[in-house]
């Protein structure tokens, strides 16, 4: 039990420092070779290449989310814009 922690928390720490880290390709390759080291000593084959492969896809599924948002708020920003600057029509009342 106390092992499963460990793997978790450097899974969680290697995760966090993949996502932010712009320390290139050998460096990320370094920490899925450490982390296949140490779950292969566990007994979890393949583990810091299956953990990089989710990374990759939380991070597409992150960015596509954002993209989303922010097309959404483009969209509501055009609308504003073309409310306040459409010509008010008269009333025809004097």
């Amino acid at each position: 039990m106390k092992i499963q922690r460990i793997i978790y928390f450097a899974a969680g720490a290697a995760v966090g420092y993949l996502a932010g880290s712009a320390a290139g390709r050998e460096r990320y390759d370094a920490i899925v070779s450490q982390l296949n080291s140490v779950a292969d000593r566990a007994g979890v084959p393949d583990f810091g290449s299956r953990l990089a492969d989710r990374t990759v896809d939380v991070a597409r599924t992150a960015t596509d989310a954002a993209g989303d948002l922010i097309d959404a708020a483009a969209d509501k920003a055009t609308g504003t814009v073309e409310d306040i600057t459409k010509p008010k029509k008269a009333s025809g009342k004097s």
